[in-house]
């Protein structure tokens, strides 16, 4: 008796839900970051007067650490749910067409006809229609544009959050304001025939 593949399809479109809920969580969380930065609570100035140079060194201090670990298994949490939608797709498919499962099929992403007709195969025996249907969503249809393609982007992330975090790159702008402070030691000036006494002193 063959399983409810109705049932077994809305699991394939809960995951896709539940990858958009991953995002959506990780797009929060980076916009929070940004309100932050525009408030001034990620990053500050401190101020130390330097003895050697006698002058006043500002660095840059990090208030708040940004959590690209965290936002990097966020990613790998979207990319998941997503390529699984996939091969689960791909899965029933095949027990839609042959009445039990296959061993180790999955949704063929290629970014070569080459490489397709090489590893349609993949897909199992999911019937004329839907083969067709995936070779028409395959990223080589885009010519030198497939890296730009969605499913070459969820293949590339899906295959490099397999072995490693997904490295996040951030660009955040935040505007900081510096009062400088100006030491002078105490002293004599000549300036033409006047000499000019002054002590330490800050401004």
């Amino acid at each position: 008796m063959l399983p409810d593949l109705r049932k077994m399809f809305l699991t394939c479109r809960q995951r896709v839900e539940r990858s958009y809920e991953h995002l959506q969580a990780l797009t929060e969380e980076i916009l929070a970051v940004e309100e932050a930065c525009v408030r001034g609570e990620m990053y500050g100035i401190a101020g130390e007067f330097d003895s050697e140079s006698g002058y006043e060194i500002h660095r840059l201090k990090e208030l708040k650490p940004i959590p690209f670990t965290r936002w990097g298994i966020l990613v790998g949490d979207v990319v998941h749910q997503a390529r699984a939608a996939l091969d689960n797709l791909v899965e029933l498919l095949n027990i839609r067409e042959t009445g039990h499962p296959l061993r180790k099929t999955e949704f063929p992403i290629c970014s070569t006809k080459t490489t397709y007709l090489k590893g349609f195969k993949k897909a199992g025996n999911v019937g004329t229609k839907a083969l067709a249907l995936i070779e028409s969503f395959q990223p080589y249809h885009r010519g030198d544009a497939y890296v730009s393609d969605p499913f070459w982007i969820l293949h590339g992330l899906w295959n490099m959050d397999k072995h490693r975090n997904t490295a996040i790159v951030a660009s955040l702008g935040q505007t900081v304001s510096v009062t400088p402070k100006f030491r002078a030691t105490a002293g004599t000036v000549t300036v033409g025939r006047q000499e000019i006494v002054y002590p330490e002193f800050f401004p």
